[in-house]
């Protein structure tokens, strides 16, 4: 009994109130599983793929309105760097000195994130929050690495993808108003990055850190 008397005011401390407005500002890495496009451009004796380079980057604001002193919904718009380089099944091919396993696209995505945040824990100036999330992604373009010869390449990434996600977010409070915040991050996306990759869903893991500051 004593132990809960003390578990307790622990887990209801929390320092978020109902109607709170939030403001974030965060930076981080992502790591992709499964972020591969597969051609046969070359032909099927030499079929090529992509593959992710890790690790990715992302920037990111997000608005976070407090429905409760627990619960707190977030909207969140986040830009996505993904870098895929070729690499060859069989030989390496060279064209006018060109390697193509020099080649690497690099993708730009928006991303609009709705999150929902759940005080699990509350230490003082220390909170920790489940946040599970439904995410939207839309290709902005791509660019490629080595100019005219690479452009010879076609690249079929996804111009739509969706996914969920949880997180963990580790929010200490500075003061009152500012706050640094921690975020480790796991995404399904509800699809192959490309079709017809043997079923094998994209993924993601990500770490953000940033600053969140309340209104």
């Amino acid at each position: 009994m004593s132990l809960l008397l003390i578990v307790f005011p622990i887990l209801v401390g929390a320092q978020t109130e109902q109607g709170d407005v939030t403001l974030g500002l965060s930076s981080g890495l992502d790591f992709d599983i499964n972020a591969y496009n597969y051609n046969v451009f070359l032909g099927k004796s030499n079929p090529y793929y992509y593959y992710g380079q890790n690790p990715q980057y992302n920037i990111g604001a997000d608005l976070g309105i407090a429905i409760t002193n627990r619960m707190r919904l977030r909207f969140e718009l986040k830009y996505i760097n993904i870098k895929n380089a070729i690499n060859l099944d069989s030989a390496e091919i060279n064209s006018n000195s060109f390697t193509y396993k020099d080649v690497v696209v690099n993708l730009s995505y928006v991303g609009a994130n709705v999150r929902f945040d759940y005080l699990f824990l509350s230490l003082n100036k220390l909170e920790i929050f489940v946040s599970p999330a439904v995410k939207f992604e839309h290709l902005l373009g791509w660019t490629w690495t080595n100019g005219p010869v690479a452009q010879q390449m076609d690249y079929y990434g996804p111009n739509y993808i969706a996914g969920g996600a949880v997180s963990l977010l580790f929010k200490y409070n500075i003061s009152n108003h500012v706050a640094i915040t921690l975020t480790p991050d796991y995404t399904l996306f509800f699809r192959e990055f490309e079709m017809n990759q043997d079923g094998r869903l994209y993924q993601r893991f990500s770490t953000n850190l940033g600053l969140e500051f309340k209104f």
